[in-house]
């Protein structure tokens, strides 16, 4: 069932600096430029600042401008996190502080600083410091609970109906599932994973990988998208995320932030 990781990774074009941190400035295009419609996922177009906590990724290796595009999550000035299997490049740009997918600023960041969950589909990347303001600010971490039949909400710059990548963050609301309601449809589902009802056609696509699902009030970070039925985005089966819950530890040990 290893295909599932791919689905939800998309490629992107973009230009490649060189250095080790590198924080440039990218003048933010208008939102309403490019209005997306007929989203795959049949969700909305995100609200100016309703999730400053999202960050664009684009991965790729030394020399070249062609390469993956994920999400990511701030979990604290100098930290985000995203899926495993989208940060196995070379360098990772990270986007912050905009609705506009090549918007905001952007932070280069090497290899080096990334850290992988040995068998999981969760990665912490060590950042230079944010200074958090209404564009660009942190999600809470989750208490060691299920959060099991819950209104959430996952956000991302993934696939539209057209086939094409949005340019515009899009987010949707989707109902958690306990273990015993996704296992009955992916039997080698484990605890490290948290379900979501996709019923409707409402769902992560390819693009989405890495970003976050958070409660609807008060939010609070419960997974990391990470894969979809490999027949298609909107075939109703439930979507999979990477429950943070179950790797509070791993993160504390290594980037020192507790819930």
């Amino acid at each position: 069932m290893k295909h599932f990781l791919a689905v939800l990774v998309s490629l992107s074009v973009a230009t490649v600096q060189a250095g080790k941190w590198i924080t440039t400035t990218t003048p933010e295009s208008n939102p309403d430029d490019k209005e997306p419609v007929d989203i795959i996922t049949n969700g909305y177009t995100a609200a100016d600042h309703e999730a400053p906590y999202i960050v664009f990724l684009f991965l790729h290796d030394e020399g070249k401008n062609v390469g993956a595009a994920c999400g990511g999550v701030i979990i604290h000035s100098n930290w985000i996190l995203t899926a495993a299997h989208c940060v196995g490049a070379d360098w990772v740009d990270i986007h912050y502080g905009s609705n506009s997918k090549w918007g905001g600023y952007v932070h280069k960041v090497a290899k080096s600083n990334v850290y992988k969950r040995d068998k999981y589909d969760i990665a912490l990347v060590r950042t230079p410091s944010n200074a958090f303001n209404a564009r660009v600010n942190k999600v809470a971490l989750p208490k060691r609970e299920t959060y099991a039949n819950q209104w959430t909400k996952a956000c991302g710059w993934g696939r539209l109906a057209d086939g094409k990548s949005s340019n515009v963050l899009q987010c949707v609301k989707l109902q958690t599932l306990s273990t015993k309601e996704c296992k009955s449809v992916y039997p080698f589902v484990l605890d490290d994973t948290i379900c979501v009802n996709t019923a409707g056609g409402k769902s992560v696509c390819n693009g989405d990988s890495g970003g976050p699902l958070v409660t609807l009030n008060n939010p609070v970070l419960v997974g990391i998208a990470s894969w979809v039925d490999a027949r298609g985005c909107t075939k109703g089966s439930p979507a999979a995320f990477a429950r943070v819950s179950f790797h509070l530890d791993w993160i504390r040990q290594i980037s020192g932030i507790s819930a």
